[in-house]
């Protein structure tokens, strides 16, 4: 079955490289990383009541280090989706690319209306 990709901005969090000893004396590397999806940082709340979004956990391969440019950051992030061999679909990061830094602002509260 063909995998289907798409690219859409994400805010990342945390990137981390690792290698670690695989099977038959190979090593697997990679590079770890959490991320939120969307380039927003608006409060939110989903329909189950919890608030805010969580970041999503993955890794990518380790020749996208030299994307890494800075963290927190903006960044392209390129996903693939396949179907599981249970039936559902699964979405993977594979690759990012560096759009900007984060500028967190803090907004003031609304005071309230004094009648």
């Amino acid at each position: 079955m063909t995998n289907f990709e798409t690219k859409t901005k994400i805010v990342l969090l945390y990137a981390s490289k690792y290698a670690m000893p695989g099977d038959n004396g190979t090593t697997n590397s990679g590079i770890s990383v959490s991320y939120l999806y969307g380039d927003s940082l608006a409060p939110m709340m989903s329909p189950d009541g919890s608030l805010g979004q969580r970041p999503a956990k993955g890794s990518i391969p380790v020749g996208c280090w030299e994307n890494v440019k800075c963290v927190p950051g903006i960044y392209d992030g390129y996903f693939t989706m396949s179907i599981s061999k249970d039936g559902k679909p699964t979405l993977k990061l594979i690759d990012i690319g560096y759009c900007g830094e984060v500028d967190l602002v803090a907004v003031p509260a609304a005071k309230p209306d004094k009648k």
